[in-house]
């Protein structure tokens, strides 16, 4: 449905532009004002432009509404896996922070593969599980402070990878500054979520 709504769409603008720069003169001996353009135009090319217009506006719709449909069934499902387990959205900031909060550099690099394993498993399974939630924080949080929410935890994202991708590097150095900056953007990432959704 959405990729027919696309295609109408774009085939509505294809047409709609097609006649809306369509040039019609206007008969000899009759006034050639802006209105008298335009009517001559609307008699010659109007009927097909307005074709084309409603197939972009019934495109769009299509797509639109494909598109709230999907994320609808994405919500239930998302909320279906987690209500399971009775994780929602702040379960799963905690469950990130219980597993990043004990995490230091100090003992590498001797643990590094099993801080490796953990920063893993965050990255490939619990920060999608997060991420599918989108729909329903855009709505609970509205979008300034969801802007403000993603923000942080990508900031938290970005340090957890560089940590992982330092250890597989060995660059033993970077990984406490990384896990750091991943542990400070995450509790700014719950501090907001919490302000917002415990309220």
């Amino acid at each position: 449905m959405k990729h027919l709504g696309f295609l109408l769409f774009l085939g509505g603008l294809t047409v709609a532009s097609w006649y809306a720069s369509k040039v019609v003169p206007v008969p000899e001996g009759e006034p050639a004002g802006p209105v008298e353009r335009l009517v001559v135009w609307g008699k010659d090319a109007g009927g097909l432009f307005g074709v084309g217009l409603a197939a972009m506006v019934v495109g769009g719709l299509l797509a639109r509404r494909a598109r709230h449909a999907s994320a609808a069934v994405a919500k239930k499902a998302g909320e279906g896996k987690h209500e399971e387990d009775g994780v929602g959205v702040l379960g799963l900031l905690d469950h990130i922070d219980e597993k990043l909060a004990p995490m230091e550099a100090g003992a590498l690099p001797e643990g590094a593969q099993a801080l490796a394993d953990t920063l893993d498993e965050l990255l490939t399974d619990t920060v999608p599980d997060f991420l599918d939630h989108r729909e329903e924080l855009i709505e609970k949080l509205g979008l300034e402070t969801f802007a403000e929410l993603i923000g942080q935890f990508a900031s938290m994202e970005r340090g957890a990878a560089r940590a992982w991708s330092a250890i597989t590097d060995e660059a033993w150095g970077e990984v406490g500054p990384s896990l750091d900056k991943a542990k400070s953007s995450l509790a700014a990432a719950r501090d907001i979520a919490r302000a917002k959704l415990e309220a």
